[in-house]
């Protein structure tokens, strides 16, 4: 099933510039795009000034992912045949087998178009556009396109991991700490490795997680490099994640990774038998989710609800992940994450692996569909119906949230 995500709401800015005298046409959309220009005008057997049918090179709309374009005729002008321009956008959908583009309005005095998905394959649409000021008709053709959606982007361009992991093992980056939003990556985000320092260190995607291997056993830090592309093969500006390695003190501890299903509305995790240490322990704080709420109790016990409207469904699919750290009175620390998967798949009868699945380029295809990213004028999180549930928390307990994604 489809990731479902929120619509973005963007306000609408003019994207064709007027024609000279009444032969302009105004286009506003929910998204930035190039402003497109009409051929030159000509002259009809009355001497009035009107603007020649545009080619291949006329007006361009581009239609945003998940947004909407507006087409108006300027003043005294109307559109007059709107049958035409719904016939042009249904052979569309035919072509692409699904609606891509839609015609959601269409009146004398504008037309709406929106993008409900992205087929990066899509090609323009030629668009009639039959208008008239009372006295004179004629037919201009739009060029009417998909924009494609933002590419995936990090939250920061440098991450300094401040989870300290035991020297000569394995860190488990849960992607979910990475930061990272994409609006396109129903399939899953591929993660690039481009560079790993110092000489002898390692990283790769897993399925759920970047691997980060130290050159030895000693305290280090390794810094990765790694770049993120959604299902369109966009590829993001990279981030430098730097991750910390010491050694264990006396008292050590360890922190499990996990898969767990999400069967229903909520999800509790306790921790007791997923930390092993010898002596006390404390659960000292936990990442954000990328679909849902953390609420992350100092007794261990972590409470974990999804956001109204988060993916649901079966098969091999992440449906959300966090982080939890615990420390002991000694000083000691270490990191575990929860997978949260659909019923009905494989990845809650495996172990999360400890190796990397890149191939030869670096690349791995991951099963984490982060969140969409941030808005520029980002909104809080759509309420869920258990927010006045874990609203109702005491003082031992610290509430954790994703907001703007």
């Amino acid at each position: 099933m489809p990731q479902q995500r929120r619509a973005r709401r963007t306000a609408p800015r003019p994207l064709l510039a007027a024609l000279a005298l009444t032969a302009a046409f105004a286009v506003a959309a929910s998204a930035p795009s190039a402003v497109p220009a009409f051929a030159a005008g000509g002259e009809d057997s009355a001497g009035a000034e009107q603007p020649a049918p545009s080619g291949p090179g006329g007006a361009l709309i581009d239609v945003p992912y998940r947004g909407s374009a507006e087409v108006a005729p300027a003043a005294s002008w109307r559109f007059d045949d709107c049958a035409a321009m719904e016939r042009a956008f249904a052979s569309a959908a035919v072509d692409v087998n699904d609606e891509v583009l839609r015609l959601t309005a269409c009146a004398p005095d504008g037309i709406t178009v929106v993008s409900d998905l992205y087929d990066p394959d899509q090609p323009e649409l030629s668009l009639p556009v039959s208008v008239t000021d009372g006295d004179v008709g004629m037919v201009l053709h739009y060029r009417v396109r998909l924009a494609p959606p933002e590419p995936p982007a990090f939250a920061v361009d440098a991450l300094a991991y401040d989870h300290p992991i035991a020297a000569g093992s394995r860190a488990l980056v849960p992607v979910s700490d990475l930061g990272l939003g994409c609006a396109t990556c129903d399939g899953g985000v591929r993660l690039r490795v481009d560079e790993v320092s110092p000489e002898g260190a390692a990283a790769s995607a897993s399925a759920t997680h970047l691997v980060v291997v130290p050159s030895g056993t000693g305290r280090e830090t390794v810094t990765v490099r790694l770049s993120a592309a959604d299902d369109s093969e966009q590829w993001s500006e990279p981030l430098t994640l730097a991750v910390r390695f010491v050694p264990e003190g006396d008292d050590p501890v360890q922190a499990a990774h996990v898969v767990r299903v999400l069967d229903g509305t909520s999800a509790r995790v306790q921790l007791g038998d997923l930390v092993g240490s010898e002596g006390e322990w404390s659960l000292i704080g936990c990442g954000d989710a990328m679909h849902g709420r953390v609420v992350c109790g100092r007794d261990g016990t972590i409470d974990y609800v999804p956001d109204a409207g988060a993916a649901t469904g079966g098969g091999d699919r992440v449906l959300d992940q966090f982080s939890y750290h615990v420390a002991t009175p000694g000083g000691d620390q270490d990191s575990g994450s929860v997978t949260l998967v659909a019923p009905g798949g494989t990845l809650a009868q495996r172990p999360v692996a400890s190796t990397g699945a890149a191939d030869d380029a670096g690349v791995a295809r991951t099963l984490v569909v982060p969140a969409d990213p941030p808005d520029d004028d980002a909104a809080a999180r759509q309420p869920s119906r258990f927010d006045a549930v874990l609203g109702v928390l005491d003082a031992d307990r610290t509430d954790t949230r994703r907001t703007a994604r």
